[in-house]
């Protein structure tokens, strides 16, 4: 099951998580990691169009950076998208 849900997702590192001779997991935890790894792709793409639809476009740059932020740094973006209006207003968000 471990090695499906590694293909599916894209993870790999899951079957590093495998323990034992006859790789037992937790199954629970592969399941909630898939879930939270999901909404938060959903969450990337919500504020990369929200800001796109502010700003115009973004620079491969900011795109990146938002890309490497972390959930708590996402959700401010999205908790203040109408207060930027500028690219220099997103990188003060996300310091």
């Amino acid at each position: 099951m471990a090695r499906v849900i590694a293909i599916l997702t894209g993870k790999e590192e899951i079957l590093d998580q495998v323990e034992g001779d006859e790789g037992t997991v937790e199954m629970w935890s592969f399941w909630k990691n898939a879930e939270n790894s999901g909404i938060q792709k959903g969450m990337l793409r919500i504020v990369i169009s929200q800001l796109k639809n502010v700003l115009g476009k973004l620079t491969p740059e900011l795109t990146l950076k938002i890309e490497l932020s972390n959930e708590e740094k996402l959700n401010n973006l999205a908790l203040h998208i109408s207060d930027i209006h500028s690219e220099a207003d997103v990188y003060k968000i996300l310091e």
